[in-house]
């Protein structure tokens, strides 16, 4: 296996637990001489909050006391807990030969090592080893806490199918963000334009009537923008082509429709006198703006003169229905 493409992964191996990956627990012998985790004649105990996993396992240093695991790999390490005043005595083989022993007397201490690190080897080649550590002095013990060992992987088919599961996971996450926060704006635009396009003037009953009321800004818009407008709004052709009619309901009395009627050239006059208003501010703000000011003026009074006459029509019409009162006959047309 190629060092370059292979990855180092480190597995334990509990003393209860057993190896971490394969489940494959370490073999004690002879099961009357392992004590499990309490040990009356044992003082200081070890305390299980600094153990690996919380357990240990104690072995009588006796020729005939072993535990034994497999593992495959290129490292192997072992980790024991040196207690109290006890000495501890043991033998490591691997793989059948190359003994190592280890002596550990410490008559003075009283308190428990945890992690201690017991034995080691490094370099082994790849594959299947087995390790036994085994008592070789009457009187003493060791604590067997967990042992570690190190593995060269090739990265596996699951490892890459999970990253890619993982990408997947992300991209549909970000998608579905990016869907939301686009419906999101999408809304917020429909909305805009909608209130833009809400009415926010007064406007004549006939629904293909223009607007009745200017609304322009004197700051923003030039002359010409004004009186195009001016123009379009309230002098068109088009609008003297097809006048202003009400639609009165039959179901309604002679006295109501009197009255609407009324109703209606009274707000007609109020849009004309409006106009005017509007053109003589619109005069005495834009005065220093326009270049020809004589033709200008005349251009303003002309319109102004329009609005006037048709007041005036309006004010004859509309004396001309307090003079009739209530009738079945349909209201003049708006014309000028």
């Amino acid at each position: 296996m190629s060092q370059s493409s292979a990855i180092l992964i480190n597995k334990t191996i509990d003393d209860q637990f057993g190896d971490e990956v394969t489940g494959e627990k370490p073999t004690f012998t002879p099961s009357d001489k392992w004590t499990r985790i309490s040990c009356n004649n044992c003082n200081p105990m070890p305390e299980p909050i600094h153990a690996h996993l919380g357990t240990w396992s104690i072995g009588q240093s006796d020729p005939d006391v072993a535990l034994t695991f497999q593992f495959i790999g290129v490292a192997v390490y072992v980790f024991f807990i040196l207690e109290g005043p006890i000495d501890t005595s043991c033998v490591f083989i691997l793989d059948g030969d190359n003994s190592t022993s280890i002596e550990y007397d410490h008559p003075f201490s009283l308190e428990s090592t945890y992690d201690a690190f017991a034995f080691t080897k490094q370099g082994l080649t790849r594959g299947p080893h087995n390790l036994m550590i085994a008592g070789n002095r009457p009187g003493s013990r060791f604590i067997f806490d967990y042992a570690m060992y190190s593995d060269d992987v090739m990265p596996s088919e699951s490892s890459t199918g999970s990253l890619r599961r993982n990408n997947s996971r992300t991209f549909i996450i970000i998608g579905v963000s990016l869907g939301v926060i686009f419906i999101i704006i999408l809304d917020i635009i429909i909305w805009y334009f909608l209130r833009r396009r809400r009415p926010s003037t007064l406007h004549d009953y006939n629904s293909g009537a223009p607007s009745s009321i200017l609304s322009v800004s004197r700051r923003n818009q030039s002359t010409t923008q004004v009186d195009e407008r001016i123009t379009r709004n309230y002098l068109s052709p088009s609008w003297r082509a097809n006048p202003i009619t009400f639609l009165i309901s039959p179901f309604l009395s002679q006295t109501r429709v009197h009255a609407i009627r009324r109703m209606k050239i009274s707000t007609q006059i109020q849009v004309a006198q409006k106009q005017i208003d509007d053109l003589v501010n619109k005069q005495s703000v834009e005065s220093g703006v326009v270049l020809d000011q004589d033709q200008e003026n005349e251009r303003l009074r002309e319109q102004v003169r329009v609005l006037m006459e048709e007041i005036e029509r309006l004010r004859e019409q509309q004396q001309l229905e307090l003079t009739m009162g209530p009738s079945d006959e349909r209201p003049p047309s708006y014309t000028s």
